[in-house]
């Protein structure tokens, strides 16, 4: 994984499947409202069954994002909280970024390109939710 930092805040994780260490590993930080991990498996490993219980989950937050590339190319941009682009790079089929500060933009570099887009709670507007530069 590739920590992606600006003046010692996190702005990113970048990640690649390949790269994925063995077993299960959860990489959120603990003062973060966003848990999540990589697990690469042998045959026979399991998950235990189970159901997530309802309970109180308050935090606020910026939005936090994971983009999930499965085809074709995108270059992302990672921006600081001044607006400044502090790192760009390509992402390919098989990498994963996650957002946690800064901002962020993103432009196809293939024909086809899928990804899919995961972000913690629901957006409602623009105004609400997002200042673009």
């Amino acid at each position: 994984m590739q920590l992606i930092k600006h003046n010692g805040a996190l702005l990113a994780i970048l990640g690649d499947a390949k790269d994925m260490p063995r077993g299960k590993y959860f990489w959120d930080d603990k003062d973060s409202p966003l848990q999540w991990g990589t697990q690469y498996l042998n045959k026979g490993d399991t998950i235990t069954p189970h159901i997530h219980k309802i309970r109180d989950r308050n935090f606020k937050s910026k939005s936090i994002e994971v983009f999930v590339m499965l085809l074709g190319k995108l270059r992302a941009n990672i921006f600081s909280n001044d607006k400044i682009k502090v790192y760009s790079f390509i992402m390919r089929g098989g990498q994963f970024l996650v957002t946690y500060d800064g901002g962020h933009g993103f432009e196809t570099v293939t024909d086809k390109t899928k990804f899919i887009e995961i972000k913690l709670g629901q957006f409602t507007n623009i105004e609400d939710d997002k200042e673009k530069f």
